[in-house]
């Protein structure tokens, strides 16, 4: 147990039977601190305090991580691997571009990479990108250019992390 809490609690414990003597003056000489009983029912009240508000500090992750996985459960969760791929404008490509979930690729340096699912490469690039700050939240705005030969009536959603 830290002493720093229980010397904390002990004076606010003081300073709110002082202000409780006040507010009920019949009882100031029951509350009176100098007073050898109330002075041990303080100290006792505020080793007992300050023990719990260790075990809580202890225990924080315990307490916090079960009701961040009820409310938000995206703050806890590890980023997916993604990554970002810069094709040379000069390379012609059919855009889209299917890519198998077998398909394997070997890096300039002998690394292998392999993916997880199937996915798509869309020839988007990025014009301009703004962000915007407000008091209670940001913005950002990125314009985007597609520069496919398939003419595209419909996009699916760009993920962004």
């Amino acid at each position: 147990m830290s002493e720093i809490k229980y010397i904390k609690e002990k004076q606010y414990l003081q300073k709110l039977f002082s202000e409780y003597a006040d507010k009920a003056p019949h009882l100031a000489s029951v509350l009176d601190p100098q007073d050898p009983q109330t002075s041990y029912l303080l100290e006792g009240f505020a080793f007992l305090s300050a023990r719990l508000q260790d075990k809580i500090d202890d225990a924080f992750p315990e307490i916090t991580l079960p009701l961040l996985q009820r409310l938000n459960s995206q703050a806890i969760k590890g980023l997916p691997s993604t990554t970002i791929i810069q094709i040379d404008q000069s390379e012609i490509l059919p855009y889209p571009m299917e890519i198998n979930e077998k398909h394997l690729v070997i890096g300039d340096n002998g690394a292998q990479f392999s993916f997880c699912h199937n996915f798509t490469i869309m020839p988007y690039s990025i014009l301009d990108r703004k962000i915007t700050q407000h008091p209670n939240h940001s913005c950002i705005s990125l314009e985007i250019l597609y520069r496919g030969d398939v003419e595209l009536t419909q996009t699916n959603a760009l993920n962004v992390f």
